[in-house]
C-alpha cells in the first residue's frame, strides 16, 4: 500500500509519498501525523529533541518515551471516528481525508501506547524481538558500503566518502545519531513507532533507513573547511549536528504556522491518505471535475473497496473544500515503481495552470544501458516529443542546467558493484502551455497527421513494452555477468500493461487534435504487423479493449458487429443473453489450498506478475490489467442480468477465502473462445523462470473452463461491492475546458516519426488598417521574444507567437497568404540539432517561406497569393 498526502503551507499545496522508513506505509502516516500533532501543542520548542528522538530514533530514552506515550493517551480517544477527530484540536492542522485513513492511523496509535502497560516479561519480549528483527536487517547490510548519505553533501559528497558508511552503520547498530546529547540519556526503550507493522510486532523499517537523508550537508561541511582526509568521527558528527539544526529550525517554522491557530486562520493543512497513489490522483482528478467523494477507482491492488472521500471536505457542498489540484506535486521516487508514464498521465491534470506549478518526480534505480542515460528509458521515448504529447517538460532540458549535484551519485557508481549501485535522478516538470499561463480563457492545442501521430505512438508501445522485444533478450548474451544479473532482477519489475498505453493515447487525445479513428485503425494494423515484441500478439485482445474502455472506436466493434458475429457462432456461454455488450467482465475464483501449494515458491520469487489467460487448442490471449483480491462471490440472475457481489476478507492473505480476480474482455474475444478456459498464471520473465520447474512451462496456478460456474463467471458488470459507485475499471474522467480553441499549433515529425521536426503556427491578421499594409506588400520577419515565444513583425504591427516548446527564431521560416490575410510560421524546435534553413518558395502553391539567418540576417520574397 502506497502514500498520498496533501499539504498546503500558503497555498503551496503537494501530493506526495513520504521518503520510505517502512516497508509498510501506514506506520510512517502515522508518524508523520504524531509528529505535526506534537508540534502544534503549547511548549513544542522545549521538546524538539525529544521530538527529534521520537522521529528518528529506533531506541529511546525515558524522557522521549514517556512523551510519545502520553501523546498517544490523547491521540486515541480523538481518533474513534471523524466527527470526534473533527471536534479535537489537531483536525485543522492534520486532517483525515477518509475514514479508513482515520482507522489505520488510530489503530497504530493504540499500538504504541498499549506497550505502556506491558509487564517486565512482555517487555523483555519485545525488547528481543524487535532487537533481533533490526539485526535480520543488518546482515543484508554490513558487509555493504552504504553511501546513500553522500547526496545530502551535494559537491562535497567525496568528504562524507567514510563519514557516510560509518554514520549509517553507528545508527543501526545503536539505534541513535549521536553528537554528544545523547551521553547524557542512555536510549535503552525500544521506539514503538519502529516496532510495528502490517504483520503485528515485526520489524517493518526499511533497510535503507538513514536520519540524515532528509538534509542538507554542504553548507556545513563547507564552512566548517572538514577536507576528505579528516576523521570520520569529526565528520559524523559535522552531519548529524547539521540535520538536527535543520530539523529544529524546521519544526520552528511549522510552530509559528499551526499554533494558537484555528480552521480559519491556519496556513497549514497537512491531509492523510492511505491508498494507492495512482488511485488517489484518479480520484482527485474525478472531483474536481464533478464533486462527488464516492469515486468508481479501487483504493489500492488486492482491495476491492473503492475510495471513498470525506464528504464534508470533497462533497459539492462542502464549506471548505479541500484541494484537488496543486501548485506543486512531490511524488518522490514512485516512477521507480509506477513508471513515469502511469505517473505523469494521472498527476499532470491535477497541476493548476500556472507559471510556477510544478511536479517533482525521482528516479533511484538504473534502467537501459546506462545508470545517466536510465530516465530516457523511463521516458519511452525521445523527451521532446513525450514532453510535447503529455504537456509537461522537465526544466532542466530546457534550460540545460541544474542545481543539483549527482557527484554522489557517480562516486558510487565508480566504487560499488554496478548491480547495487542507484542512481539518483530528481526532475522538475514544468507546463509546457504558455497560454494557459497568461490567458486562461485562450487554448491552443497540437495537431498531427494521422499518419505520423500512429507511427510515433507505435514508437512509443515499443518502447513501453521492451521487456517483450526478443531481440533484446538475444542481445544479453554479450553483456557482462554483472550487468545480465542486473537485467534479470529488473525484468521482473514492469509497470506497464496494455491498460496504461490506452489511458497514455486517452491523455493525449485531449491535446492532440487529429483524426483518431484513422489514428488507431493505423495504430491497429502497426500493433498486428508487428514481429519484435514476442507476447505482443497475446496481449493484442486487451489491448482493443482497453482502448475501447479509454473511449476509442473500431469499427470492427460495433454493438452491429457483435450481434453478428453472435448470430454466426451461437456461443454456448452467451445464449442465456438477450443482449451481449461489446465488453464483459469474467470473474475467476481460485480455490485458497491451491493458492496454499504454490505460495512458498511465490514468496521466493522476485516479484512474480500474475496475469490472467483464456486458451483455447489454438490460441492464447493474456490479460494482465486485472483485479483480485481475497474474498467470496454472491451470484444471483441470469444472462445479462446476471450480478456478482464481492465480500472481502479483510484478512487477506493471512485468511481462508479464495482469490477473486476480474478482468474486462471483448465479447468476440469469448465468441470465439467459448469451449477454452480461463486460468491464473505468472507472466514468464528472466526473473520468474526458477517457477517453472514447480508451475510448469506454460506457468499456470489454476484453470478452468469458461463454462464452468463454480469458478468461472461471465458479466455485463463488473462485481460490486457494499460501498462501490461505479465500475472500477472505468478511465478517469476527460478534463473539463471551457477555453477558447484557436488555430492549433501543427506539429511535424522526422523520417523516424521518433522526434519532433518542425512546429508550424498560424497567425490571423485581423486589424484592418494592418490587413491594408499586409495586403499592399509590407515586410513581415520574426525575432526572439522568449525561449518558448517569437514576436512576428507585420510592419510596425506585433504578434507574439507562442509555441509548446522553446524554439529557435533562426530557424523560421514564414508562410504568408496575403489574400487570405494569414501567417504562417514554421520553426524548428530549439532542443534538437538543426540546420538553418535557407529561404524556399514552395511555387504550387505561391505561398513564400523565409528562412531566418544567424545574426539576424534574412532575404525575404514575396507573393500575392489567390487565396
Amino acid at each position: 500500500m502506497l502514500l498520498a498526502v496533501t499539504w498546503k503551507p500558503q497555498f503551496l499545496v503537494c501530493v506526495t509519498q513520504a521518503r520510505p522508513l517502512f516497508i509498510d506505509i501506514i506506520p510512517s502516516l502515522a508518524r508523520n501525523a504524531l509528529l505535526f500533532t506534537l508540534l502544534a501543542d503549547d511548549g513544542a520548542e522545549n521538546r524538539l529533541s525529544s521530538i527529534w528522538n521520537i522521529f528518528y530514533h529506533m531506541m529511546l530514552d525515558k524522557d522521549s518515551l514517556s512523551l510519545l506515550i502520553e501523546q498517544c493517551r490523547k491521540l486515541v480517544p480523538l481518533a474513534q471516528d471523524m466527527e470526534t477527530w473533527k471536534q479535537g484540536p489537531y483536525a485543522h492542522i492534520v486532517a483525515m481525508c477518509d475514514d479508513a485513513t482515520l482507522f489505520d492511523v488510530q489503530r497504530f496509535w493504540k499500538l504504541w501506547l498499549g506497550t505502556a502497560d506491558f509487564n517486565a516479561q512482555q517487555t523483555k519480549r519485545f525488547t528481543k524481538n524487535f532487537q533481533d528483527g533490526l539485526k535480520n536487517v543488518r546482515a543484508h547490510i554490513e558487509d555493504h558500503f552504504i553511501m546513500t548519505s553522500m547526496r545530502s553533501a551535494g559537491p562535497l559528497a567525496a568528504v562524507t566518502l567514510k563519514a557516510a558508511t560509518d554514520q549509517f552503520k553507528c545508527f543501526w547498530t545503536s539505534g541513535v545519531t549521536d553528537d554528544g546529547i545523547q551521553a547524557a540519556k542512555p536510549a535503552t526503550n525500544v521506539n514503538p513507532t519502529f516496532a510495528f507493522s502490517a504483520s503485528g510486532d515485526k520489524v517493518a523499517v526499511h533497510y535503507g533507513t538513514d536520519p540524515i537523508l532528509g538534509f542538507h550537508l554542504a553548507e556545513t561541511l563547507a564552512s566548517s573547511g572538514c577536507v576528505p582526509s579528516d576523521e570520520s568521527a569529526a565528520i559524523v558528527f559535522k552531519m548529524v549536528q547539521a540535520a538536527r539544526q535543520q530539523f529544529n529550525a524546521w519544526c520552528k517554522a511549522v510552530i509559528g504556522r499551526i499554533q494558537h491557530t484555528s480552521a480559519s486562520s491556519a496556513s497549514l493543512v497537512v491531509r492523510m491518505y492511505a491508498g494507492e497513489a495512482l488511485a488517489f490522483c484518479q480520484a482527485l482528478h474525478s472531483i474536481g471535475i464533478s464533486p462527488q467523494p464516492h469515486t468508481p477507482t479501487f483504493v489500492a491492488p488486492w482491495k476491492r473497496s473503492v475510495v471513498r472521500l470525506d464528504n464534508t471536505a470533497y462533497g459539492l457542498h462542502a464549506l471548505s473544500p479541500a484541494p484537488t489540484s496543486f501548485n506543486v506535486i512531490e511524488t518522490s521516487n514512485l516512477l521507480d515503481h509506477l513508471g513515469l508514464q502511469n505517473l505523469l498521465i494521472v498527476t499532470v491534470p491535477l497541476l493548476r495552470n500556472l507559471p510556477s506549478s510544478t511536479l517533482y518526480t525521482e528516479a533511484l534505480l538504473s534502467l537501459g544501458e546506462s545508470a545517466t542515460k536510465g530516465i530516457l528509458t523511463h521516458m519511452c521515448g525521445d523527451p521532446s516529443t513525450i514532453s510535447l504529447l503529455l504537456g509537461v517538460i522537465p526544466s532542466g532540458y530546457v534550460s540545460r542546467f541544474t542545481t543539483r549535484s549527482n557527484m554522489a551519485d557517480t562516486l558510487m557508481l565508480e566504487i560499488l558493484d554496478v548491480t547495487k549501485a542507484q542512481y539518483h535522478e530528481r526532475l522538475a516538470w514544468k507546463l509546457i502551455d504558455p497560454e494557459y499561463t497568461a490567458e486562461h480563457s485562450w487554448k491552443r492545442p497540437i495537431r498531427f497527421a494521422p499518419e505520423q501521430l500512429a507511427k510515433t505512438l507505435f514508437e512509443i508501445y515499443l518502447q513501453m513494452f521492451s521487456d517483450e522485444n526478443i531481440s533484446q533478450l538475444l542481445a544479453m548474451s554479450h553483456l557482462s555477468t554483472a550487468e545480465k544479473h542486473r537485467r534479470v532482477q529488473s525484468s521482473g519489475l514492469l509497470h506497464h500493461t496494455r491498460r496504461s498505453f490506452a489511458l497514455f493515447l486517452a491523455h493525449i487525445q485531449r491535446r492532440a487534435r487529429c483524426d483518431w479513428e484513422k489514428v488507431i485503425y493505423i495504430l491497429e494494423g502497426l500493433v498486428l504487423g508487428d514481429q519484435t515484441l514476442i507476447t505482443g500478439s497475446n496481449f493484442y485482445q486487451e489491448l482493443v479493449c482497453q482502448l475501447h474502455l479509454a473511449g476509442f472506436t473500431l469499427p470492427w466493434l460495433s454493438p452491429t458487429k457483435v450481434r453478428e458475429l453472435r448470430a454466426q457462432e451461437n456461443p454456448p456461454i452467451f445464449r442465456d443473453w438477450n443482449t451481449v455488450p461489446q465488453v464483459v467482465t469474467v470473474t475467476l475464483v481460485v480455490p485458497r489450498h491451491v493458492i496454499a501449494k504454490v505460495r512458498s515458491e511465490l514468496a521466493d520469487a522476485v516479484t512474480p506478475i500474475l496475469q490472467c489467460e483464456i486458451r483455447t487448442a489454438f490460441g492464447h490471449n493474456a490479460f494482465a490489467c486485472t483485479s483480485a483480491s481475497f474474498g467470496k462471490l454472491e451470484i444471483s440472475g441470469r444472462g445479462e442480468n446476471k450480478t456478482a457481489v464481492f465480500m472481502e476478507d479483510n484478512a487477506g492473505a493471512h485468511g481462508t477465502s479464495p482469490v477473486v480476480l476480474s478482468f474486462p474482455v471483448l465479447a468476440t474475444t469469448l465468441i470465439h473462445t467459448s469451449g477454452g478456459t480461463v486460468g491464473l498464471a505468472v507472466r514468464s520473465s528472466m526473473s520468474s523462470m526458477p517457477l517453472v520447474k514447480k508451475l510448469g512451462l506454460e506457468m499456470g496456478i489454476f484453470k478452468a473452463l469458461l463454462t464452468d460456474e463454480r469458478y468461472v463467471h461471465v458479466l455485463a458488470k463488473a462485481p460490486t461491492t457494499s460501498d462501490a459507485a461505479a465500475d472500477a475499471t472505468m478511465p478517469p474522467a476527460p478534463l473539463a475546458n471551457d477555453a477558447i480553441e484557436h488555430h492549433p499549433i501543427h506539429v511535424e515529425m522526422d523520417a523516424s516519426n521518433t522526434r519532433v521536426l518542425s512546429l508550424t503556427a498560424h497567425v490571423s491578421i485581423t486589424d484592418a488598417e494592418e490587413q491594408v499594409s499586409f495586403v499592399g506588400g509590407c515586410a513581415v520577419r520574426t525575432t526572439q521574444l522568449s525561449a518558448n515565444q517569437l514576436t512576428l513583425n507585420v510592419e510596425k504591427y506585433q504578434h507574439t507567437v507562442a509555441f509548446p516548446l522553446p524554439v529557435d527564431a533562426l530557424t523560421a521560416k514564414i508562410r504568408l497568404a496575403r489574400k487570405s490575410k494569414y501567417v504562417e510560421v514554421s520553426v524548428r524546435t530549439s532542443l534538437i540539432e538543426c540546420r538553418v534553413s535557407n529561404i524556399t518558395t514552395d511555387s504550387s502553391t505561391d505561398d513564400i517561406y523565409i528562412g531566418c539567418q544567424r545574426r539576424a540576417r534574412y532575404h525575404q520574397e514575396f507573393q500575392d497569393d489567390n487565396r
